[in-house]
């Protein structure tokens, strides 16, 4: 069991990068921090992708992690913070530290999601600049698309690449199509870990059971709307920045 110092302020914004030897630590955070954990589902290969920022010395109170997407914009996820150390700045410490980093890369700007009623991590986003793009629905399962023709997206197309969300550029073609119905646009996204939809306008088609989750910009849903939303998490905000 890890044990925290609440006298060890100076210390808690002390920010680096995490590495593999600290995953016990990422995983206890991670695991009592209150969110789902699909942190410790991905175990040690969370670290693994992308660059992961923790705060605290010498055991972690808070971290989040980075990754960029094909747009050239940086994505902001798992951003999580120790329960006893919440309200004194941590999160906000970390944000601004990944905001820095990211301009170091010389990206476009960045993205996160959040899910709809986390108002704490909303006003954190806000606070530092960002602004809502995209109000998102989540489902369960996809459409059949095997019988629609495949197009190639308009460039500044928002796509999902599984829970991850950027602009379309050419660079995705080899993974992603368009498949177009009565009006509604479907982006269907290969990954070697499953495919993941994006639909524009509700559709009523056959499910495709081996999608992992289907997104939709928010409205209102006809009735015959086949697919059930996501527990726990059925509708989420976009937020970016652009530098």
């Amino acid at each position: 069991m890890i044990s925290y110092n609440l006298c060890m302020t100076p210390d808690i914004f002390s920010i680096r990068e995490a590495n593999e030897n600290d995953w016990d630590r990422i995983s206890h955070l991670s695991s009592i921090s209150g969110y789902e954990d699909y942190i410790n589902e991905m175990g040690i290969r969370f670290l693994k992708e992308g660059t992961t920022l923790m705060a605290g010395s010498p055991d972690p109170v808070g971290f989040m992690k980075i990754t960029l997407l094909p747009d050239n914009l940086a994505w902001f996820s798992a951003i999580r913070v120790h329960p006893d150390f919440r309200r004194l700045g941590v999160g906000n410490a970390l944000m601004r530290e990944a905001l820095v980093r990211s301009k170091q890369l010389h990206v476009k700007g960045c993205r996160l999601m959040i899910e709809d009623t986390n108002y704490r991590s909303k006003g954190l986003a806000e606070k530092n600049g960002f602004v809502e793009v995209l109000d998102l629905l989540l489902f369960e399962g996809g459409m059949d698309v095997s019988d629609l023709r495949c197009e190639e997206p308009d460039q500044g197309e928002f796509i999902s690449l599984g829970w991850e969300f950027c602009l379309y550029v050419p660079a995705l073609k080899k993974d992603l199509c368009k498949y177009t119905e009565a009006g509604s646009s479907i982006y269907h996204y290969k990954t070697p870990n499953g495919n993941y939809q994006m639909i524009s306008k509700p559709i009523t088609r056959k499910i495709d059971h081996t999608v992992l989750y289907t997104s939709m910009p928010f409205q209102n849903l006809p009735e015959t709307f086949p697919l059930k939303p996501v527990e726990d998490f059925k509708r989420a905000q976009v937020y970016e920045i652009r530098f």
